[in-house]
């Protein structure tokens, strides 16, 4: 991922936090799982390993796509004003415009 879309990206999370169409923090991101409302899942590159994989377990379960773009929990908190390693994006719209830039 370039520097470019990496800043697009937190951008565009940023957007997306105020507009209320993020789930972030671990408990969020588990509830917004399990009600099904989680379009996508980010995970940042320095969440711990366990975590890791209970975000993948619980996604797998209801089919939910997790994405590692490769930026950190500061990056996530300097875009978003909210420090969490794992967001779960509830909005379609979003949701496609992110894939667009995380691929």
């Amino acid at each position: 991922m370039t520097e470019e879309s990496k800043n697009s990206l937190l951008s565009l999370l940023g957007l997306a936090r105020r507009a209320g169409k993020l789930a972030m923090g671990r408990t969020r991101a588990k509830a917004a799982l399990h009600s099904k409302s989680a379009e996508m899942i980010l995970l940042a590159s320095d969440i711990s390993g366990a975590l890791q994989r209970e975000i993948n377990y619980l996604a797998a379960n209801e089919k939910t796509p997790v994405y590692t773009p490769g930026f950190s929990i500061n990056e996530i908190y300097y875009a978003c004003a909210f420090k969490s390693g794992v967001i779960a994006v509830t909005d379609k719209n979003f949701a496609a415009k992110i894939l667009s830039l995380v691929k």
